[in-house]
């Protein structure tokens, strides 16, 4: 093998691994939303079961995801690792005849932060991404992160006022809304996964609870809002599967 090949065999498997890890940040930040969702939906439907089921599932998957993300980015995901270990246990809904069903403020400030830090940091490695695949993996962070954003205003007594101004920055539900919409149009005009109709149909689907979710103009929304996205989610990762396939 000459020099110029064995260079360009190390930068290709360089590339796949980094593609790799950039996917598995990507997974954990979408098992981090949908953990945020099942939590505040485990209060918000008075502790039922099936959204106690889904905390534990999507908490799991979030800690797989980031371990993996850590085989490909020691450096890069020390401190997430750290912080992700020190909050995870603590993540959970507890009932009191005072409250009802509730998170300590502490964690639900500290979860929200770290949601939008994992975001951002998802965020910059989407800028540049051209590839189909990496585009679509890049929407379903999205769809989780602004539902779950949704679900934690809606499940405080303080909403909107409870943001931080850098939280506020970092995840903006307007903003992440109508790069969502154009990415899924994107999609659909390439005709790649799922085909251009059952993407056109996640968009509908989004469009129909946008209001609810951007503006948390109707909390009492939230079992649509949680339904909604579970069916979109559905299709963009069908989708992703199979444009994987198809490469």
């Amino acid at each position: 093998m000459t020099l110029i090949k064995y260079c360009l065999l190390i930068m290709s498997v360089c590339l796949s691994c980094l593609t790799s890890a950039n996917s598995h940040l990507n997974q954990h930040v979408q098992a981090v939303g949908q953990t945020m969702s099942a939590l505040y939906m485990q209060g918000l439907s008075e502790g039922n079961a099936k959204y106690e089921r889904d905390l534990e599932f999507y908490k799991q998957k979030a800690s797989e995801s980031l371990s993996l993300y850590s085989n490909g980015e020691p450096e890069q995901a020390a401190e997430l690792q750290l912080t992700w270990n020190k909050l995870k246990g603590n993540i959970k809904a507890t009932f009191s005849k005072e409250f009802g069903w509730d998170v300590d403020p502490t964690v639900r400030r500290n979860f929200r932060s770290y949601l939008s830090k994992v975001y951002q940091l998802s965020l910059a490695k989407a800028d540049g991404e051209k590839a189909p695949e990496a585009r679509y993996g890049f929407t379903l962070v999205q769809l989780e992160a602004v539902i779950a954003r949704f679900f934690d205003i809606s499940s405080t007594y303080n909403g909107t006022f409870s943001l931080s101004n850098s939280d506020l920055e970092m995840l903006d539900p307007k903003v992440i809304s109508k790069e969502f919409k154009q990415a899924l149009d994107d999609l659909a005009n390439l005709g790649v996964g799922g085909g251009a109709k059952d993407i056109r149909s996640a968009k509908f689907k989004w469009e129909f609870i946008e209001e609810s979710v951007v503006n948390y103009s109707d909390e009492s929304a939230y079992f649509l809002v949680y339904a909604t996205k579970n069916k979109i989610s559905k299709v963009l990762s069908s989708g992703q599967v199979l444009l994987s396939n198809h490469n």
